[in-house]
Parts: C-alpha cells; sequence; structure tokens
C-alpha cells in the first residue's frame, strides 16, 4: 500500500531552526554570529583567506656600515625588485641586484646616515622605482591561504513512553516540547564553547570523534604571539601599553581592527581607559 511518512521511522527531524532561535546570554558569540540553516556536505569544511602583501623581511646577518654600497643578507628577497627602496634602521638604501639563491640583496646608499644593521632589523620595503623605457621585470605571486576546520556531531536526546505523552500534567504544555527545547538549549550551550575553546582532530578511522577547532585553537596555531610590553622588565601589567603593542603588530601587517572581543576580565582594563587612549591611528 501508499507509504506516508508516519510509516518510515528513520526520517529526519531537522532542529537547526529551533537551535538558531536560542540566543541566551549564555551564547554571546553564537547570538552575534548566528548559525547557518545550511547543510554540511563534507566532514572537512575549507576556506580561503587572502593573505597580506609582503611589505617587510628582516636582516639575517648583521652587516657593517658603507658610505657608498653593500650587501644585505635578508630572511626573504619575496616582494623585493631591483630599484625597490627599502629601509633599515634610519637608513634609505636602494637595491642594485638581487641573488634570490642566498637571499642577498646588493644596494646603493641613498641617505647619508650610516649605520650597522644587527640582524633581525626590519627591512621595510617603501617603494619601487624604475627608469623610463625599462623592460618588465617578474614580481611575486601571493597565493590565498587555505584553511579548513572538521564538522563535529552534537548528540543528545529526548525518550519519552507514549503513555506519559498522553497524560494530563498540572502544568501547561507538552512535556516532550519542553524536553526538546532544553535540549536545545544545552546543545546551543555546548556549540558556543566548542566554537570557542575546540581543538581542531580528524581521526583516520572510526574510532574517535572528529573535533572542530575553536576561535582559541586557530589563534594559538595562526599567530606569532603577543608580548606584553610592560611585562618584559617584570613591572605591573599595563594594560594600555600592551593593548598599543597589540596594534601595532596587527598594523605591521597591514591588518586591521573593526572589533575587540575581550572576556570580562580585560573588558575593565578596557573600560578604564580614557577616550584619548582608544583612538590609535595607524
Amino acid at each position: 500500500g501508499q507509504i506516508t511518512s508516519y510509516d518510515v521511522v528513520e526520517n529526519v527531524i531537522d532542529f537547526s531552526d529551533i537551535l538558531n532561535e536560542k540566543k541566551m546570554p549564555s551564547t554571546p558569540l553564537l547570538n552575534k554570529i548566528g548559525i547557518l540553516n545550511e547543510p554540511v556536505y563534507s566532514t572537512t569544511y575549507q576556506w580561503y583567506d587572502e593573505a597580506f602583501p609582503i611589505l617587510n623581511t628582516a636582516v639575517k646577518t648583521p652587516s657593517v656600515a658603507n658610505t657608498a654600497n653593500g650587501v644585505l643578507e635578508v630572511d626573504s628577497t619575496v616582494g623585493i625588485m631591483v630599484n625597490s627602496i627599502v629601509k633599515v634602521d634610519n637608513v634609505l638604501d636602494r637595491v642594485s641586484a638581487i641573488d634570490t639563491s642566498q637571499e642577498k640583496l646588493t644596494v646603493v646608499r641613498l641617505s647619508t646616515t650610516v649605520a650597522n644593521h644587527n640582524k633581525n632589523a626590519i627591512v621595510t620595503i617603501v617603494s619601487n622605482s624604475a627608469i623610463e623605457g625599462a623592460d618588465y621585470e617578474d614580481g611575486h605571486y601571493n597565493p590565498l591561504i587555505e584553511r579548513e576546520n572538521y564538522t563535529q556531531i552534537f548528540k543528545d536526546y529526548v525518550k519519552i513512553t507514549g503513555t506519559q505523552d498522553a497524560v494530563r500534567r498540572k502544568v501547561r504544555g507538552a512535556i516532550l516540547a519542553q524536553e526538546i527545547d532544553n535540549k536545545m538549549k544545552r546543545l546551543r550551550v555546548m556549540l558556543e564553547r566548542a566554537a570557542w575553546l575546540g581543538i581542531r582532530s580528524k581521526p583516520n578511522i572510526n574510532d574517535a570523534p572528529r573535533l572542530m577547532g575553536g576561535i582559541d585553537w586557530f589563534i594559538t596555531n595562526n599567530s606569532t604571539g603577543i608580548i606584553a610590553t610592560s611585562n618584559l622588565s617584570g613591572q605591573t601589567p599595563n594594560f594600555e601599553a600592551d593593548f598599543k603593542a597589540f596594534l601595532g603588530q596587527i598594523y605591521d601587517v597591514r591588518g586591521s581592527v573593526n572589533e575587540a572581543w575581550m572576556n570580562p576580565v580585560t573588558m575593565e582594563y578596557f573600560l578604564a581607559l580614557g577616550e584619548d587612549a582608544l583612538v590609535v591611528d595607524q
């Protein structure tokens, strides 16, 4: 005979809309970013981030001051072309030749300042230049950065007998609907915590669950870390100095800050700053 949805017990019940509606004070991240009500077709989710253009490198081997020209050995010559203008310390140089195999720059001194360059001194690519009628020179391709995360299965259940579902209660509302609502709230809290604190893991076989990497995991594994300036000398932490140092590191790689997310303890320090301290121009 005819098969109806009442006969198929394995039909999927989609609770994504319900889960998205459970906005609570304990889930501020999900409240802000929302949950996309679209299916996921793979256990691995991939996306691509734009890479910042390379505008800096560093001195690899200390160099001796020279009034005319010299050689700079750097960590990388990517982004530097012949006739590029570079700045090391307070000295401006023009690159006259590049040895990509040994990461060396032959430079012509433009500044009257003479200074030795220590190891790890920042080499800033100021600009490039060319003479009229010069042939083109191959630049450097800046590939996108491939990212990925893994799907994680969140599971909970409600089990109720038909008799209990039919029995009238002293309070209004069906017990099944109430229990589903409570479970959804619990699942949303766990999803929130996983989005913050989850450690990315993908076993090769089905002997352990996949885990979704959270914000903390991506920050830890994709950043150089922030050094608190006030802690270097053993002083009491200076939030204003540390926060500005943090912004400086972001600006150095040509990033920008639209929002700052912080925990309540950090927020207290932030709110204590004056308006003049909160405005930092690049």
